[in-house]
């Protein structure tokens, strides 16, 4: 029944297929790089897919991104993304062949790629950017791990979110308020409401998005509350504080 659901064959709004893990997948990577990859998908999974493709689209686990009104920065940028969650990505250019720069990915962790994709792979794992010319990889060097998908039953950010609060408030808010009050920031409006009676997502967020140094302060403080906070391990919380970020500063009015 698991893999009904993690392997249930979903449209993007491009229209290509993509097995529910890699929709995922992709909805992640493209929150934390700022770009609409679903909507960048020219060519999915499970169909023949084109000469240039040698078969690697004809089962799951393979995408091809359309990119070429993007910058080179923010190409590698997606490229990197993809591999921090879990996709080996890498950059094509027309000069490896008669194809359009794109960004061409797979899946590390599906178990239903084609035999061309699963070669692919293990050319990646020999050092090689998965091209017939053998050629090094030319992507980012990092431990890519397989994407662990999660069902819809599990909560939403909102709900992990108010889960936080009463042990954040109980556990940590005289740390952080301490840090804010007495630190140097250039906005501090809500520091001394934080331990007010309403502190909630809303507050936390802003913890989270007055400065960079914050948020890694806040985030080793929150892994160094184990007890409090034995229910979710601290990438969980860590990927929690992310995308809290995000949803606060596109409030309206937010500074």
């Amino acid at each position: 029944m698991a893999d009904e659901v993690e392997y249930k064959k979903l449209q993007t709004s491009t229209g290509a297929t993509l097995a529910a893990r890699y929709h995922q997948l992709l909805e992640l990577a493209g929150t934390a790089c700022d770009h609409d990859l679903l909507g960048r998908v020219s060519q999915g999974s499970y169909h023949a897919g084109t000469d240039q493709s040698g078969g690697t689209h004809d089962q799951g686990g393979a995408v091809d991104l359309s990119i070429r009104d993007l910058d080179d920065k923010e190409r590698k940028k997606i490229v990197r993304v993809l591999r921090e969650h879990g996709a080996v990505a890498w950059l094509r250019n027309p000069d490896q062949g008669d194809w359009p720069f794109h960004i061409h990915a797979l899946d590390l962790g599906a178990n239903d790629l084609s035999s061309a994709a699963a070669s692919q792979l293990s050319l990646w794992r020999d050092g090689k950017n998965g091209l017939k010319s053998g050629a090094a990889d030319d992507g980012p060097k990092i431990d890519v791990k397989p994407y662990v998908f999660q069902e819809d039953d599990m909560p939403t950010t909102e709900e992990l979110v108010a889960a936080l609060v009463p042990a954040l408030k109980a556990e940590l808010a005289p740390v952080i308020a301490d840090a804010v009050v007495n630190a140097p920031l250039d906005a501090t409006g809500f520091a001394k409401q934080i331990l007010g009676e309403h502190w909630g997502p809303r507050e936390l967020g802003d913890v989270l998005v007055n400065t960079t140094a914050r948020v890694t302060r806040l985030e080793a403080t929150v892994v160094a509350q184990g007890e409090a906070l034995a229910e979710l391990d601290p990438e969980a919380i860590q990927k929690i504080a992310r995308r809290v970020a995000k949803l606060v500063e596109a409030q309206p009015g937010h500074n």
